[in-house]
């Protein structure tokens, strides 16, 4: 068995097009200028209308669904009905034009290197490294609204990790003074809780690891809810045992380390909670404390409020070596020392726990008792400060992620789709004119800049099928769960232009780093280990909601579709065929399960059928044949009508290529022709040597980013590129680690 494998996905590299394949589109005058074949309201005598008629041939299982008409029965996996269209008075198994429309149209757009007509502006972030993490902890206060501000400022709580070591002394760094002036080193530094504990037992002949409280710890006895939430039959403050000597330093003045000081891996995190000589507890809650009758017992305990995790909720979430909470000392009511919070940093975290949502309905980890995510009044939030001392990030954990920018700001603004705020463009792509647009940004009806498309698809119908039920597999099939990576996932998604290599994923930063281009997928049909096992699931009812189950088109299936077009320029008319045949052998990519071999489909035009606009609507038209013009395949049969002229072989028509980039469209065909491909080497996702389980893709890309252990590590995807598709490497973690 290989070591390599081929991604089943790989990226076209992009660029603007040539300035003289730009059309003018700055307002709508532009395009009823007389040499515009974009305008729908004039047909140029040298403009060409008809249609071309395609076969398209299934070469690997194929499936295109019809949304609408689902069922599920609990514990399996979604059944999807395969679209079907009303033919000769039967429905049967059909391609949908809005199908192949797009299809054909994402290679329209690499051939010509047209902008990215469907790209979506997300926000994009990453998890931060563990020297990333925040240090500062405050609370949430409603504020006056100012403009450019949130309406919440920060009132500051805390500080650990950030302190400055000189020999054996540690300093506050001068730019955190003014959030904690006048406030004592006990004051400051948070205090830690231990109270966690993993437990081990047998179920069934298993050993099973649970999760919960240490018995007899003040976390375990008293279940304490993160601030401002109340436990049951509680109050949000505890009282806890701290060093009276650190009463006595200045939190902003330089002081040397010392036992009662809490430090990990060389940094300073808190205080300790001192232990009671006589046997008290070290940490109270409020029915505790006022249980207190001497006044010197109580002067020992100082008030603080807690931020703890719902552990028990996010028990599979919680990292195992989780030990602790934080008691976090009152801060003086009288003084608060609120920072405002701009506008753009609430909404970029907000932007953030969306993404979060997205991607795992468990996360964020919420802390115990808050119902959301948001912003709220007096909710614990970790902040940090940029250059100029200003708040410039929040979040609910000191380690979570982090912001990279959006989509769009990694993108050259001439490839960004049509009309988005980033890029208003005054001219169209290649790709764009033909298939129409519509504005991103809405304007008013007169200052819009929409275009209808000059292409009409049509659904591709069968040939030779006379019952439906013979197009389809016998057996319904459930799918591997497709498991690609969400971007931005650098080892597949960009690269460095000017270093190469990995990029580590908190490093990725717009304008240093590029997109790898757009997606293309790899045919796996040609390859020797190509069976159904790559792509049914051997667990069907294992993680059921994220699979679906089908009924494949089978292989060899001929079908064929027609597109009309009106008043295209002879290299239009180029680009769309040779976005339908960029060579003979090239196979395209159509509908569900892609990455995983299926769809699989080879085109073929037989027939171009040319209209004259002039003699369609002359008084002596009545009698003349439809089509002026018919150039057909030899030795084909249609189903599509072709009243017209004689007929000549479409091999002698004259297509015009020069809205085809010759680059690109090379590495299209490495990525295009299955033959361009090593045999054996597979294609699938990334895997770990002997990884059989198919849900666990995250392996290998743990391996490939481990710096110590990993082997190989650091490898990253390529853009294909010298009409060359690069394999990359199964790894596996050292043995001996």
């Amino acid at each position: 068995m290989s070591e390599k494998f081929y991604n089943p996905y790989q990226f076209i590299p992009v660029k603007a097009c040539k300035k003289e394949n730009q059309i003018p589109f700055s307002q709508i005058e532009d395009l009823k200028q007389a040499g515009s074949f974009a305008r729908h309201d004039f047909w140029r005598k040298d403009g060409l209308s008809g249609k071309l008629i395609c076969s398209l041939k299934i070469e690997s299982p194929t499936f295109v669904g019809n949304q609408a008409a689902t069922e599920q029965r609990a514990g399996h996996p979604k059944l999807i009905e395969g679209y079907q269209a009303l033919f000769n008075g039967k429905k049967f198994y059909s391609i949908p034009g809005n199908s192949l429309r797009g299809m054909v149209g994402n290679v329209a757009e690499i051939l010509s290197q047209s902008a990215l007509r469907v790209l979506e502006d997300k926000p994009l972030s990453v998890r931060k490294g563990m020297r990333e993490s925040l240090s500062a902890l405050g609370r949430l206060i409603k504020a006056k609204p100012v403009s450019g501000r949130s309406i919440y400022a920060m009132q500051p709580l805390t500080l650990s990790v950030k302190w400055e070591k000189s020999s054996d002394s540690y300093q506050m760094p001068k730019e955190w003074h003014s959030y904690f002036k006048g406030r004592t080193l006990q004051q400051v530094l948070p205090a830690y809780l231990n109270g966690y504990r993993a437990f081990d037992r047998t179920v069934n002949g298993k050993k099973v690891s649970e999760w919960g409280y240490e018995c007899g710890s003040f976390l375990g006895r008293q279940r304490p809810c993160a601030y401002p939430v109340k436990p049951e039959g509680g109050s949000v403050f505890f009282y806890a045992r701290l060093d009276p000597e650190l009463a006595e330093i200045d939190a902003t003045e330089s002081f040397i380390m010392r036992s009662n000081l809490h430090f990990s891996g060389g940094f300073l995190i808190g205080q300790k909670i001192l232990l009671s000589a006589e046997e008290k507890p070290d940490i109270l809650s409020k029915v505790e404390f006022d249980e207190l009758t001497s006044p010197e017992d109580k002067q020992v305990y100082t008030k603080g409020i807690i931020r703890a995790l719902d552990v028990l909720t996010h028990e599979q979430q919680m990292p195992r070596g989780k030990k602790h909470e934080i008691f976090i000392p009152w801060p003086d009511e009288n003084s608060p020392n609120l920072k405002p919070i701009p506008q753009f940093v609430e909404d970029r975290y907000l932007e953030l726990i969306a993404e979060s949502k997205k991607r795992d309905e468990a996360m964020p980890i919420l802390l115990k008792g808050y119902k959301d995510a948001d912003f709220d009044q007096h909710k614990l939030f970790y902040f940090d400060i940029d250059e100029n001392k200003k708040i410039s990030e929040v979040s609910l954990s000191s380690i979570w992620r982090k912001s990279v920018g959006t989509t769009y700001q990694y993108f050259d603004n001439d490839l960004l789709p049509w009309g988005v705020k980033r890029s208003m463009r005054d001219w169209l792509s290649p790709a764009e004119a033909l298939w129409g647009v519509v504005q991103s940004e809405k304007a008013e009806q007169e200052n819009s800049r929409n275009l209808a498309s000059r292409l009409r698809f049509h659904d591709a119908v069968p040939m030779h099928v006379e019952i439906p039920s013979q197009q389809v597999e016998r057996e319904v099939i459930a799918l591997k769960i497709l498991s690609s990576p969400k971007p931005p996932s650098p080892a597949m998604y960009f690269h460095d232009p000017k270093k190469g290599g990995l990029i580590e994923k908190t490093a990725l930063k717009a304008g240093e780093h590029q997109p790898n281009g757009r997606k293309a997928y790899l045919h796996q049909y040609k390859q020797q280990d190509f069976s159904q096992t790559t792509w049914k699931t051997d667990k069907p009812t294992e993680n059921a909601d994220q699979k679906v189950q089908i009924k494949p088109l089978k292989v060899g299936q001929e079908f064929e579709f027609t597109i009309e077009f009106e008043n295209l320029s002879k290299a239009e008319l180029g680009l769309l065929r040779a976005a339908l045949e960029p060579e003979n052998d090239f196979i395209h990519k159509l509908g569900m399960g892609k990455p995983l071999g299926l769809g699989s489909v080879k085109v073929a035009i037989k027939g171009l059928c040319l209209l004259k606009r002039d003699k369609r609507y002359a008084v002596d038209s009545l009698a003349e044949p439809r089509y002026s013009e018919i150039w057909l395949a030899q030795d084909t049969v249609l189903l599509s009508a072709v009243d017209g002229a004689e007929s000549k072989d479409i091999k002698h028509y004259s297509w015009e290529n020069t809205l085809v980039d010759q680059t690109a469209k090379a590495n299209l065909l490495a990525v295009g022709i299955p033959s361009r491909l090593q045999k054996h080497i597979p294609v699938h996702y990334p895997k770990a040597m002997d990884q059989t389980d198919e849900t666990e893709g995250f392996v290998w890309f743990g391996n490939n980013a481990d710096q110590k252990y990993g082997n190989p590590k650091n490898q990253a995807l390529s853009p294909v590129k010298n009409s060359k598709v690069e394999a990359l490497q199964k790894n596996r973690l050292n043995k001996n680690r």
